[in-house]
């Protein structure tokens, strides 16, 4: 391999995980001492063009194909997005990317896919360089589910079609399919007929230095991350409230999404018997992981038909941090804490009676919980990082 060119175009700003794995991507590069490229969304604000040294060439962002689809929008949508996608990588033409070179698209959709096989195909056979993949997400996300996760209800056609059309422009050999988590490795070898490996959830982990230099408030239970239906929105409140009757003056947190809804959540907990806080607006990774560090549990209370399939950043963090979580059954989360890895309870239903029983026994067993989770924090993070992600690309058939 020459160099790597890290397509990366879910990252605009500093609010999400997109950020952190940035700098991830550019640290265990140059670690391994790889020359490599990053390419941004076009509208990643100026700092962090100039911070993270990238380009800023996408105007489709990952992640948006599937939740459009999902929406009911037109094929002729998702058109528009491959052939942009298709387009835009001309950032790396001009960056002389041969065949001796590996492409690593994260945050992969059949979105990213066709588009890769437009642009391929407008390139001379003997320049087309190697594919790595990264999928995080189902491809359909109007899936359903079996409760045991051994069977799905969907329609898959046109990620079937953009692997077919990727199959026609370049050898099979030379591209690779990484899932991070086994079950969606599982679906995606079915329905696409390629081998899909199991890759680590690309998470960081600031250094202790860092996050002790502006330490935060330590609360009892934080809610981090986007405040979203299918993440709990429409209940959290009353499980808060609950809780606080139940066990009062342990103090109480969440992230909302922007001020309207900050204060909308406030005011659902106006009457709330705990100390409790609502914050919003642009983290900086440093401040959110300092906040993730400062809580004694993180309450994550997905629906968990949403995420059968699907890891999670926040969760991945938690663990790596050694703090206890309360997650759904049925997912990645709790999968990994009934293997011995973090620690913490697991609700069966997305319900205020099912999450609340499982935060209160989280809370009333929290030093032993707190213990576990301290004792698996070193091996989630070896197996858990962008290094460990880089190593099972450059290990993927598209390194040779």
């Amino acid at each position: 391999m020459r160099r790597l060119y890290v397509i990366h175009h879910g990252l605009e700003n500093r609010r999400s995980h997109f950020y952190g794995e940035g700098l991830g991507w550019i640290a265990a590069c140059r670690e391994r001492g790889i020359e490599f490229r990053l390419y941004v969304h076009r509208r990643a604000t100026p700092d962090i063009i100039e911070q993270l040294r990238a380009h800023g060439s996408f105007r489709h962002r990952a992640g948006t194909a599937s939740i459009a689809r999902l929406k009911g929008e037109s094929s002729a949508d998702h058109a528009v997005m491959e052939r942009w996608f298709a387009e835009d990588c001309a950032a790396l033409e001009a960056e002389g990317v041969g065949q001796d070179d590996v492409i690593v698209v994260t945050f992969a959709s059949e979105i990213e896919v066709m588009g890769m096989a437009l642009w391929l195909a407008q390139m001379p056979p003997e320049q087309r360089p190697r594919l790595a993949f990264i999928f995080h997400r189902e491809p359909c996300l109007n899936l359903v589910m079996q409760e045991d996760r051994a069977g799905v209800n969907a329609d898959f056609s046109d990620f079937m079609a953009a692997v077919a059309e990727l199959k026609s422009v370049i050898s099979p050999e030379r591209m690779s399919f990484l899932a991070t988590t086994p079950h969606l490795a599982g679906l995606l070898r079915l329905v696409a007929q390629h081998p899909c490996a199991q890759a680590p959830h690309p998470s960081i982990y600031l250094a202790e230095d860092v996050l002790a230099a502006e330490p935060e408030p330590r609360v009892h239970v934080r809610a981090p991350g986007q405040l979203r239906l299918e993440k709990g929105s429409a209940i959290l409140a009353e499980v808060l409230l609950r809780f606080a009757e139940a066990r009062p003056g342990r103090a109480l947190s969440v992230q909302a999404n922007d001020q309207a809804d900050a204060s909308e959540m406030a005011q659902q907990l106006s009457a709330c018997k705990s100390p409790f806080s609502v914050y919003y607006g642009q983290l900086s990774h440093a401040q959110y992981q300092r906040r993730v560090v400062a809580s004694d549990i993180v309450l994550l209370p997905y629906d968990w038909r949403r995420y059968p399939l699907r890891g999670s950043g926040v969760f991945s963090e938690a663990v790596g941090f050694g703090v206890p979580t309360v997650v759904p059954d049925r997912t990645w989360m709790a999968d990994n804490l009934r293997a011995g890895l973090g620690a913490g309870t697991i609700f069966e239903e997305q319900s205020v009676a099912s999450i609340l029983k499982a935060l209160l026994h989280a809370s009333d067993d929290l030093t032993a919980l707190r213990e576990r989770a301290r004792g698996t924090m070193q091996q989630w993070r070896r197996k858990h990082s962008i290094a460990a992600l880089l190593e099972a690309v450059l290990r993927s058939p598209a390194k040779a």
